[in-house]
Protein backbone atom coordinates (compact mmCIF):
# COMPACT_ATOMS: atom_id res chain seq x y z
CA UNK A 1 0.00 0.00 0.00
CA UNK A 2 1.34 3.44 -0.95
CA UNK A 3 0.32 6.51 1.01
CA UNK A 4 1.36 10.15 0.70
CA UNK A 5 2.36 12.55 3.44
CA UNK A 6 3.74 15.99 2.65
CA UNK A 7 4.29 15.08 -0.99
CA UNK A 8 6.41 12.04 -0.15
CA UNK A 9 5.15 8.54 -0.85
CA UNK A 10 5.37 5.87 1.84
CA UNK A 11 4.78 2.16 1.60
CA UNK A 12 3.86 -0.31 4.32
CA UNK A 13 6.52 -2.94 4.92
CA UNK A 14 6.19 -5.78 7.37
CA UNK A 15 9.16 -6.01 9.72
CA UNK A 16 10.64 -9.53 9.43
CA UNK A 17 10.96 -10.47 13.12
CA UNK A 18 8.18 -8.58 14.82
CA UNK A 19 5.57 -8.75 12.08
CA UNK A 20 4.77 -5.07 12.71
CA UNK A 21 3.93 -2.82 9.81
CA UNK A 22 6.43 -0.02 9.19
CA UNK A 23 6.07 2.99 6.86
CA UNK A 24 9.12 3.31 4.61
CA UNK A 25 9.64 6.39 2.43
CA UNK A 26 9.74 5.83 -1.32
CA UNK A 27 13.13 7.13 -2.59
CA UNK A 28 11.86 8.36 -5.95
CA UNK A 29 9.12 10.41 -4.34
CA UNK A 30 11.65 11.96 -1.93
CA UNK A 31 13.73 13.13 -4.89
CA UNK A 32 10.65 14.49 -6.67
CA UNK A 33 9.47 16.27 -3.50
CA UNK A 34 12.94 17.81 -2.98
CA UNK A 35 13.04 19.15 -6.53
CA UNK A 36 9.48 20.47 -6.22
CA UNK A 37 10.27 22.20 -2.91
CA UNK A 38 13.39 23.88 -4.28
CA UNK A 39 11.62 24.87 -7.51
CA UNK A 40 8.85 26.59 -5.57
CA UNK A 41 11.27 29.06 -3.94
CA UNK A 42 11.19 32.60 -5.35
CA UNK A 43 13.88 33.61 -7.84
CA UNK A 44 16.62 36.04 -6.82
CA UNK A 45 15.06 38.97 -8.66
CA UNK A 46 11.88 38.67 -6.62
CA UNK A 47 13.61 38.36 -3.25
CA UNK A 48 13.84 41.48 -1.10
CA UNK A 49 17.39 42.85 -1.16
CA UNK A 50 18.48 40.74 -4.14
CA UNK A 51 20.87 42.59 -6.36
CA UNK A 52 22.81 41.81 -9.51
CA UNK A 53 25.13 44.80 -9.33
CA UNK A 54 28.43 43.85 -7.71
CA UNK A 55 26.92 41.33 -5.31
CA UNK A 56 27.88 37.70 -5.00
CA UNK A 57 25.25 36.89 -7.60
CA UNK A 58 26.77 38.78 -10.55
CA UNK A 59 27.89 36.33 -13.21
CA UNK A 60 27.22 33.24 -15.28
CA UNK A 61 28.30 29.89 -13.87
CA UNK A 62 28.53 26.71 -15.89
CA UNK A 63 27.33 23.65 -13.97
CA UNK A 64 27.90 19.98 -14.71
CA UNK A 65 26.60 17.63 -12.01
CA UNK A 66 25.56 14.05 -12.78
CA UNK A 67 23.07 13.55 -9.94
CA UNK A 68 19.73 15.10 -10.98
CA UNK A 69 18.65 16.03 -7.44
CA UNK A 70 22.00 17.58 -6.57
CA UNK A 71 21.99 19.41 -9.91
CA UNK A 72 18.46 20.78 -9.36
CA UNK A 73 19.22 21.91 -5.80
CA UNK A 74 22.57 23.45 -6.75
CA UNK A 75 21.18 25.28 -9.80
CA UNK A 76 18.26 26.63 -7.79
CA UNK A 77 20.54 27.74 -4.96
CA UNK A 78 22.81 29.57 -7.40
CA UNK A 79 19.80 31.19 -9.08
CA UNK A 80 18.51 32.32 -5.68
CA UNK A 81 21.90 33.96 -5.13
CA UNK A 82 21.41 35.87 -8.40
CA UNK A 83 23.69 33.86 -10.70
CA UNK A 84 22.81 32.95 -14.25
CA UNK A 85 23.37 29.20 -14.63
CA UNK A 86 24.35 27.39 -17.82
CA UNK A 87 24.12 23.60 -17.78
CA UNK A 88 27.14 22.04 -19.46
CA UNK A 89 27.12 18.74 -21.36
CA UNK A 90 29.10 15.69 -20.17
CA UNK A 91 30.89 15.49 -23.51
CA UNK A 92 34.53 16.65 -23.04
CA UNK A 93 34.58 18.15 -26.56
CA UNK A 94 31.24 19.97 -26.22
CA UNK A 95 31.58 21.42 -22.70
CA UNK A 96 34.23 24.06 -23.60
CA UNK A 97 32.24 25.09 -26.70
CA UNK A 98 29.04 25.60 -24.68
CA UNK A 99 30.95 27.43 -21.91
CA UNK A 100 32.52 29.81 -24.44
CA UNK A 101 29.30 30.32 -26.44
CA UNK A 102 27.25 31.09 -23.32
CA UNK A 103 29.81 33.49 -21.79
CA UNK A 104 30.41 31.46 -18.64
CA UNK A 105 32.59 33.17 -15.98
CA UNK A 106 33.33 30.07 -13.89
CA UNK A 107 32.54 26.34 -13.85
CA UNK A 108 31.30 23.93 -11.16
CA UNK A 109 32.03 20.37 -12.25
CA UNK A 110 31.37 16.93 -10.83
CA UNK A 111 34.71 15.11 -10.56
CA UNK A 112 32.84 11.86 -9.84
CA UNK A 113 31.56 11.55 -13.43
CA UNK A 114 31.99 8.03 -14.87
CA UNK A 115 35.32 7.06 -16.47
CA UNK A 116 37.10 10.22 -15.30
CA UNK A 117 35.02 12.45 -17.61
CA UNK A 118 35.08 15.28 -15.06
CA UNK A 119 38.87 15.57 -15.15
CA UNK A 120 38.92 15.25 -18.95
CA UNK A 121 36.46 18.14 -19.22
CA UNK A 122 38.59 20.25 -16.85
CA UNK A 123 41.64 19.49 -19.03
CA UNK A 124 39.72 20.47 -22.18
CA UNK A 125 38.51 23.71 -20.58
CA UNK A 126 42.12 24.55 -19.65
CA UNK A 127 43.46 23.70 -23.12
CA UNK A 128 40.97 25.72 -25.19
CA UNK A 129 41.88 29.38 -25.80
CA UNK A 130 38.33 30.62 -25.18
CA UNK A 131 38.01 28.84 -21.80
CA UNK A 132 41.59 28.56 -20.50
CA UNK A 133 41.13 31.43 -18.02
CA UNK A 134 37.90 30.04 -16.54
CA UNK A 135 38.22 29.14 -12.86
CA UNK A 136 36.89 25.66 -12.06
CA UNK A 137 35.38 24.44 -8.80
CA UNK A 138 35.62 20.65 -8.55
CA UNK A 139 32.88 18.85 -6.61
CA UNK A 140 33.47 15.34 -5.30
CA UNK A 141 32.12 13.02 -2.62
CA UNK A 142 35.65 12.07 -1.61
CA UNK A 143 38.95 13.81 -2.24
CA UNK A 144 41.81 11.34 -1.89
CA UNK A 145 45.25 12.94 -2.30
CA UNK A 146 45.70 11.45 -5.79
CA UNK A 147 42.45 12.97 -7.08
CA UNK A 148 43.30 16.35 -5.56
CA UNK A 149 46.72 16.39 -7.23
CA UNK A 150 45.29 15.29 -10.60
CA UNK A 151 42.51 17.87 -10.40
CA UNK A 152 44.86 20.76 -9.57
CA UNK A 153 47.18 19.65 -12.39
CA UNK A 154 44.18 19.56 -14.77
CA UNK A 155 43.11 23.10 -13.85
CA UNK A 156 40.76 22.94 -10.85
CA UNK A 157 41.08 26.10 -8.74
CA UNK A 158 39.18 24.86 -5.65
CA UNK A 159 37.19 21.94 -4.23
CA UNK A 160 33.79 21.49 -2.67
CA UNK A 161 33.06 18.25 -0.85
CA UNK A 162 29.63 16.68 -1.40
CA UNK A 163 27.22 16.96 0.28
CA UNK A 164 28.02 20.64 0.71
CA UNK A 165 26.94 23.35 3.10
CA UNK A 166 24.96 25.98 1.09
CA UNK A 167 26.94 28.79 2.72
CA UNK A 168 30.20 27.18 1.59
CA UNK A 169 28.78 26.89 -1.95
CA UNK A 170 27.92 30.59 -1.84
CA UNK A 171 31.43 31.57 -0.69
CA UNK A 172 33.18 29.35 -3.23
CA UNK A 173 30.97 30.52 -6.11
CA UNK A 174 31.73 34.14 -5.21
CA UNK A 175 35.43 33.21 -5.01
CA UNK A 176 35.25 31.74 -8.52
CA UNK A 177 33.95 35.00 -9.91
CA UNK A 178 36.59 36.98 -8.02
CA UNK A 179 39.23 34.73 -9.62
CA UNK A 180 37.56 35.15 -13.01
CA UNK A 181 37.48 38.95 -12.71
CA UNK A 182 41.15 39.07 -11.67
CA UNK A 183 42.30 37.18 -14.79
Amino acid sequence: MLSRRGGVGFRDVEAPRSGCSVLVPDRSSIAAASIAAVSSLPAAASRPGASDAGGSGAGNLGVLLADPVLRAVTVRRLELLGYQVTLLPEDPAAAPVVAADEGVHGVLIDLDLPDGAGLRIVERLASEDATAALPVLGLATDTPQGLVEEAFAAGVADFLILPYDPLVLEAKAAGLLTTSAAS
